[in-house]
């Protein structure tokens, strides 16, 4: 199940249609912790206190300023066990997706904010794996991947990650692009803005709307529609089924359609799948108010044994892992946001026609009064004077 869709192991393991809560135990047991050493902001923490696991598509992982899951899924979710509650000194409040912190939120707030730029104040991650921990037959890479995402997003690994290879240093020097919305532009319908305001689209699974947790929930809907159970990462109700490796084949099969919905809409129109007619409403636009993240890596040897060596903390321990490094901070404390306005309001409609008519015709104020003097006033005094509207 972690193994793409099993096809060079499918002699080897059984073939079981749906598994049980317990599998998650298995993830959680069978899979080592990674954390050699973690600062943030220039100071040293004990990982496991600002990092917490989560169960993603590419089985457990650790998540960094990720919201809880009270805050990220509705009441009739189940969400994985495995995934543990934030400790108490790191409240979730005085924040929003749409308007970032409010006025009382103070300097410890939680989603943590990077106060000062710069690599001095990144969040630095030294990671290790044991040798014999080394998987070759489900990757040819062998290493760390990382996400960056929204606070309230669920992370989806294989789609979109970077990488750290081991025995590798990883700087990454993050850049913010930020898309708000005018008012103006809020008055518009969805369709005409083409864009969700927070609290416009109500998701099933999600409190939070974004465009990656819209398609996460479309997935998982019509996976359970067609194959009857969704994969282990996906959110559900408490007693939906759990799909095995005997219906990985489904799951790759929905996924592969949903990719592709959109361009069998567009080039054939007239086609549709009776199973699937609904996977073409999910409606899942972007965010009116979106930020994503620029990135600039760069990678060099992380000469981490050769370090211990030299300062005499070198152990036996060590020559059987292997370690790297990850190092994340803003490239830049201010940033320029883009605003989405509309491109012609009625008053710049009047204004941009008024101007046409002025280059083209000559037309003015006193223009339009000569027209209305000769049409109605000229007309009246020609009758009176003359019995003819046009006079002598």
């Amino acid at each position: 199940m972690l193994c793409g869709d099993g096809r060079e192991f499918k002699k080897q393991i059984p073939n079981i249609g749906t598994v049980g809560e317990d599998f998650y135990s298995f993830l959680e047991n069978g899979s080592a912790g990674f954390f050699r050493q973690c600062s943030w902001m220039g100071k040293k923490y004990n990982c496991d206190k600002i990092f917490r696991p989560i169960i993603t598509d590419e089985g457990l992982c650790m998540t960094f300023n990720m919201l809880n899951d009270e805050q990220i899924y509705r009441n009739n979710v189940f969400p994985p066990p495995i995934n543990r509650k934030l400790p108490n000194d790191y409240a979730f409040e005085e924040w929003s997706a749409d308007h970032g912190y409010g006025e009382e939120a103070g300097v410890e707030s939680y989603p943590r904010r990077a106060l000062l730029s710069g690599s001095s104040n990144a969040l630095i991650v030294n990671m290790e794996v044991a040798l014999d921990d080394l998987d070759y037959a489900c990757s040819n890479f062998q290493g760390f991947q990382v996400v960056l995402h929204k606070a309230i997003r669920f992370p989806t690994v294989t789609e979109h990650y970077f990488r750290v290879p081991l025995s590798k240093s990883v700087i990454v020097a993050i850049s913010p692009a930020q898309i708000v919305t005018s008012d103006d532009v809020k008055y518009y319908s969805p369709r005409k803005r083409k864009c969700f305001l927070q609290g416009e689209k109500t998701l099933m699974y999600f409190k939070n709307y974004t465009q990656y947790n819209c398609k996460l929930e479309c997935l998982t809907n019509y996976t359970l529609d067609v194959c009857g159970c969704v994969s282990f990462y996906m959110p559900r109700e408490k007693y939906t089924p759990i799909c095995g490796n005997g219906n990985l084949t489904c799951i790759s099969f929905v996924k592969r359609y949903m990719d592709i919905a959109g361009l069998r809409r567009s080039l054939d129109k007239e086609t549709n799948i009776r199973n699937f007619s609904k996977i073409l409403s999910c409606d899942c636009l972007p965010m009116c108010t979106m930020v994503e993240y620029n990135t600039e890596i760069t990678e060099i040897d992380y000469d981490w044994y050769k370090k211990y060596e030299s300062i005499g903390n070198k152990t036996e321990r060590d020559e059987k892992y292997s370690s790297s490094q990850l190092v994340i901070y803003f490239k830049s404390g201010h940033y320029i946001p883009c605003v989405r306005h509309e491109l012609y309001g009625h008053l710049d409609f009047l204004a941009n026609v008024g101007g046409l008519l002025g280059l083209f015709v000559g037309f003015s104020l006193i223009s339009l009064l000569e027209i209305l003097y000769f049409v109605s006033v000229r007309i009246i005094c020609n009758m009176k004077l003359y019995q003819h509207w046009y006079g002598e």
